[in-house]
């Protein structure tokens, strides 16, 4: 096999070939983005809050807001349908008006920061018990210091059933088929946790 061969003569190898075609579609892409950067936008990076980048606005106009100029690597910008106006009748308006230079009354302002707080409490109190619930609906296992001295076995198994308010014969059940599945003897359930070993 000869070396000297021309690249586009038989002899180059079909790996050569393949390259040669990749570099000459890269160098047409290439030539090509400068063409197409010329057609874009600008882009700019407004301040916030929220950050705006936008190919919306005209040099002046982002000069007006504060706006800077991005350089650099090509930016695709994904425009949102703008929100509605809500169409305002002349009443709010009005009062709207009157309000901006009018002050709240202290008492006004301190019912509603009661009923604020009320309601943040509310919710507060609304989660805690939620996650209490969650606690006591998850299947765990008391054991040795977890476990009240002064009661019996049978009690100490029945603490979290009492805790959701079941009533003493649905929670004896309880008691007696989880000892049942773990094999616990019936006497064993009315001693203490001291009386036992392990």
């Amino acid at each position: 096999m000869s070396t000297s061969a021309s690249p586009s003569g038989p002899a180059l190898g079909a790996s050569a070939a393949g390259a040669v075609a990749a570099l000459a579609v890269s160098l047409a892409v290439a030539a090509a983005m400068p063409a197409a950067a010329q057609d874009t936008k600008p882009v700019y990076r407004c301040p916030g809050p929220p950050v705006l980048y936008t190919d919306q606005l005209t040099p002046q106009q982002a000069a007006e807001r504060g706006c800077r100029r991005i350089e650099g690597a090509p930016l695709t910008i994904v425009q949102t349908q703008p929100r509605p106006t809500p169409v305002a009748d002349a009443k709010p308006a009005a009062t709207s008006a009157a309000r901006e230079g009018a002050r709240v009354a202290p008492d006004a302002q301190r019912a509603r920061d009661a009923e604020a707080r009320r309601i943040l409490t509310e919710e507060l109190q609304r989660e805690r018990s939620a996650l209490t619930e969650l606690r006591r609906g998850i299947g765990y296992v008391i054991q040795q210091i977890g476990l009240f001295p002064h009661r019996t076995i049978a009690q100490n198994i029945a603490t979290v059933p009492r805790l959701l308010g079941w009533d003493r014969p649905r929670a004896s059940a309880r008691v007696a088929e989880l000892a049942e599945l773990v094999g616990i003897d019936d006497d064993l359930l009315s001693r203490y946790p001291a009386e036992l070993s392990g």
